[in-house]
């Protein structure tokens, strides 16, 4: 199975014949050259529809984490944005994906104090082009090196992102790059914002780094099957990191 969208899965019984679906194999999968497209597989191919999505990252960019390892997760993010068909134009057209960008927590940030959990980085009409964000990633984007308010970001990033922007694409994720637990004053919310976003149809895709974590909130906090939606590394190195860039590519693929 690949990201294609032309794999198939084929069920033979003892009695069937199954030397055409040998063939077809053979000749459309092992031998298929796409650079000469044979005509006989061509005309079983049948590809759906594109669907679209809407991913926000959350980043943490709390005191947890190291600014060395911040700037690791920055070579995450730009890296990741390859695995989306951006959007040229975001915010009059209903084709191509669209992807927000949000930090927390801001120093000195306590619910009931009237300020914003998060730093909006990016929203899903602010680029056009992917490059553009790359580059606001890698000039832009600062450590806040706040407390953590993880659960205050997603219901933030759910009303002040997803819900603002027209056109909502027909999938919605948000993917989480969690540095360790969550502050105390944030975990209630935290558990009601995760689960409210699950039963409003959100994906939500949790990376957790670091040594120290929570494993009862993360499971919590992610979709499931957990093995498709929570990975868990304990270094924020550049080997690890890539494995996340290249488990990326199906969870979008299968998203849509």
């Amino acid at each position: 199975m690949d990201d294609t969208g032309f794999f198939q899965v084929i069920n033979i019984n003892q009695e069937d014949d199954y030397e055409p679906f040998l063939e077809t194999f053979r000749r459309c999968t092992l031998c298929y050259d796409k650079c000469k497209p044979d005509e006989f597989c061509e005309r079983r191919r049948f590809r759906s529809p594109p669907a679209y999505v809407d991913a926000a990252f959350i980043l943490d960019s709390s005191q947890k984490m190291s600014g060395a390892e911040f700037e690791n997760v920055k070579n995450f993010l730009s890296r990741v944005l390859d695995n989306f068909d951006i959007s040229s134009e975001p915010e009059t057209s209903s084709t191509g994906d669209r992807v927000a960008v949000v930090s927390h927590a801001p120093p000195g940030f306590k619910p009931r104090m009237g300020r914003n959990p998060v730093k909006k980085e990016f929203d899903f009409v602010s680029y056009k082009k992917r490059q553009s964000m790359k580059r606001h990633i890698q000039e832009s984007v600062r450590q806040l090196n706040g407390a953590a308010a993880l659960g205050h970001a997603i219901q933030w990033t759910i009303d002040n992102v997803f819900l603002t922007a027209p056109h909502s694409r027909q999938h919605k994720a948000i993917i989480v790059i969690s540095a360790g637990e969550t502050s105390q004053w944030d975990k209630d919310i935290l558990k009601k914002a995760s689960l409210k976003a699950k039963c409003q149809g959100y994906a939500l895709f949790v990376i957790s780094l670091g040594q120290v974590y929570n494993n009862l909130e993360l499971e919590e906090m992610a979709s499931i099957p957990l093995e498709h939606h929570l990975i868990q590394l304990g270094r924020v190195h550049k080997p690890e990191l890539e494995y996340v860039v290249r488990f990326m590519k199906p969870f979008v693929h299968l998203l849509r």
